[in-house]
């Protein structure tokens, strides 16, 4: 459950749906909490495409590093990871949060001349 909307979470999933992004880096922060008006130190995750940073908690951050194949989530840079909307208990209660696929995203495909879809995804520009 994220109290601060300045930061990703299930509600800015559109429909529910998974989302792919670009981890461009993960370091700890100071982030405070609007509703407290604390400030706490957590772990940041910002991307490489214009969606808010993640606030990732630890369940996350392993799920991240098994999925990177990355040790420390410090060198998770430039790795992909999809988000799905998923329930957890918080003190009793059932809530929505955000959770990491246990499958890294398939790379993007890239069309050049010598691919083999090339000429098919030509036609369609003309179209």
């Amino acid at each position: 459950m994220n109290p601060n909307k300045n930061y990703l979470g299930h509600q800015d999933l559109p429909n529910g749906d998974d989302i792919v992004v670009t981890i461009k880096s993960a370091q700890w922060e100071i982030v405070e909490n609007p509703k407290l008006h604390t400030k706490e130190e957590k772990r940041v995750v910002r991307f490489v495409e214009d969606v808010k940073p993640f606030i990732c908690n630890e369940t996350n951050a392993a799920s991240i590093m098994k999925v990177t194949g990355c040790r420390f989530m410090e060198e998770t840079y430039d790795k992909r990871i999809q988000f799905f909307v998923a329930s957890t208990k918080v003190k009793g209660q059932t809530v929505d949060c955000l959770r990491i696929r246990d499958v890294a995203p398939k790379a993007k495909e890239t069309l050049t001349p010598e691919h083999s879809k090339w000429s098919v995804a030509q036609a369609k520009k003309k179209e």
